[in-house]
């Protein structure tokens, strides 16, 4: 009689895991008031940014979005702009006044 056992579940260490298909983000606007936002990664980043604008009532138009300091394409995807789960877009608005 053999006493030792063997394992029936195959190891999982050389299986690469399938990439989220979600990504968590948020939008910040001058004040440090944050929203965050679950999106698909191959959904383009604008339509956040819209539903952000609609959520603080401010029009899409007048306001500037920056991902880490720049600005960047708003029609393309988290892959593409190689964001991770977290990130952070700055909303910018001008300033009016004298």
């Amino acid at each position: 009689m053999n006493t030792q056992t063997e394992s029936v579940i195959p190891k999982m260490n050389n299986i690469k895991k399938p990439e989220a298909s979600f990504i968590q983000i948020s939008v910040k606007d001058q004040k440090n008031k944050k929203l965050f936002f679950k999106m698909k990664r191959n959904h383009t980043v604008r339509k956040v940014l819209i539903t952000y604008c609609e959520k603080t009532g401010v029009d899409y138009r007048t306001v500037v979005f920056l991902f880490e300091g720049t600005l960047f394409d708003q029609n393309k995807t988290p892959n593409q702009l190689k964001m991770e789960d977290g990130d952070e877009i700055e909303a910018m608005t001008h300033a009016l006044g004298g």
